[in-house]
């Protein structure tokens, strides 16, 4: 997959080092969750060899390796991997104006030169919402900020949001059961169907976006419904279900879309009394329906589609599919309970960002695809919450959500291969 609307990064094929300070251990835990040859000392795995925490361990090349650093090997946890590196965070991006409730951060869309985020201002009924355009380039200067010019509150603007081409840009307000396109600042409506629609939106690629409006009564009972909206003389059409419509099934709670082959990926997400299971549908524009079921708490919640897989979101769990078969490929557990891991995803390129809003301060987590290998952790710098209810990727940046920081939120930028980069995709994985 070479283009993905809400995430996308590309990560250099690399031999991983790290140094042996940045892999973390448990005093008094199992003696395999270290390298061999190293022991558990104040909470970090160190190399007994003394030699700067060089992991040698007999390899036929270990005169090649750099002393000071040592290459992760495919063992220390139980699932076979070492504790995640840790990131620190390069920059926190806020938004002019700012107003209290406003929970900027709550959406990001990242393209090009350009990153979206919205603002839906739903703690503000008064106000409308915000989208807030940043450029990626010379200090993420806020260049245009996008609101309805006639309001009158609760409309949500920026719950959702997409970068389109050149200076299109694509906000969902649900409150209005609106999708507005927005070229420099000027407000167009596309379509307004009821259902909440522009609780999710997605770029798609030229002429065709993608709109979900998961309370829909398509069919009296809350089922939800998707829509792919053509736009400059494209024709709109309905995502097919792949089945039989369930009350309170919220088809189109989360959407994602490969620009490159037009392939959209749109989940139902089923509300707490509803018996509907959650499922995906995976759609192409030749009209071919893939649907996959799943009982599991939470299915749904959020998606991502990459390297001919669907990720899709639990309740902390991330589930990966065979994009193609919809054969179960595995499943990444939370690191720990409790933090609302799945809440949000962003991937490309082998690599799969999964946030966790609730756990604490919130985080992000970073996993390579090939074998779910837990490779980063993103940490919550001061002063912020809700870390990781929204992120989007490009290059080797990660722009992480969280709306619930200070007065109005914040988006905390992070760069992927600071102290170290991280392991390169496995045999086989697109980058």
């Amino acid at each position: 997959m070479r283009a993905l609307l809400l995430s996308a990064f590309v990560l250099s094929a690399c031999t991983a080092t790290l140094p042996e300070s940045q892999y973390r251990c448990d005093v008094g835990g199992p003696s395999d969750q270290c390298p061999d040859g190293w022991r558990c000392v104040a909470g970090r795995c160190r190399s007994t060899t003394g030699d700067g925490g060089a992991l040698d361990g007999g390899r036929e090349d270990a005169g090649d390796v750099d002393r000071n650093d040592a290459e992760i090997p495919d063992a220390g946890r139980p699932d076979g991997g070492l504790a995640p590196v840790e990131r620190e965070p390069v920059a926190i991006v806020t938004p002019v104006p700012s107003e209290a409730g406003d929970r900027f951060g709550a959406s990001i869309s990242v393209r090009g030169r350009s990153m979206a985020v919205g603002a839906p201002s739903p703690g503000a009924p008064l106000e409308g919402g915000r989208v807030f355009v940043f450029g990626l380039e010379g200090g993420y200067a806020q260049v245009r900020l996008l609101e309805l010019p006639a309001a009158v509150g609760r409309e949500r603007l920026g719950a959702s949001v997409a970068v389109g081409e050149g200076m299109d840009v694509f906000a969902g307000a649900p409150g209005a059961d609106t999708v507005y396109r927005f070229i420099e600042t000027r407000a167009m409506a596309l379509t307004r169907e009821g259902g909440e629609l522009g609780a999710t939106v997605a770029f798609v690629g030229s002429g065709v976006i993608a709109a979900g409006a998961p309370t829909l009564d398509s069919a009296s009972i809350r089922d939800g419904s998707v829509y792919r909206i053509g736009f400059d003389g494209g024709d709109d059409a309905i995502v097919d279900r792949g089945g039989a419509a369930q009350a309170g099934e919220r088809f189109g709670s989360a959407l994602a879309a490969d620009e490159a082959t037009g392939r959209l990926a749109a989940t139902a997400a089923p509300e707490e009394d509803s018996s509907a299971p959650g499922y995906v549908v995976v759609d192409s524009p030749a009209g071919a329906t893939l649907r996959i079921e799943h009982g599991g708490a939470g299915f749904g919640r959020s998606v991502a589609l990459l390297s001919g897989q669907v990720a899709v979101g639990a309740e902390d769990q991330v589930h990966l599919f065979d994009a193609d078969t919809g054969a179960a490929i595995g499943v990444i557990d939370a690191p720990e309970t409790g933090g609302d891991f799945g809440a949000a995803l962003c991937a490309r390129d082998g690599w799969l960002v999964v946030g966790a809003p609730a756990a604490g301060a919130g985080a992000a987590h970073v996993y390579r695809v090939a074998d779910r290998a837990h490779v980063a952790r993103l940490l919550a710098p001061p002063g912020v919450s809700e870390l990781g209810a929204a992120c989007a990727v490009i290059g080797d940046m990660a722009y992480v959500g969280a709306p619930g920081s200070g007065d109005s939120g914040r988006v905390v930028v992070y760069a992927l291969e600071e102290g170290g980069p991280l392991p390169a995709p496995g045999p086989g994985e697109a980058r």
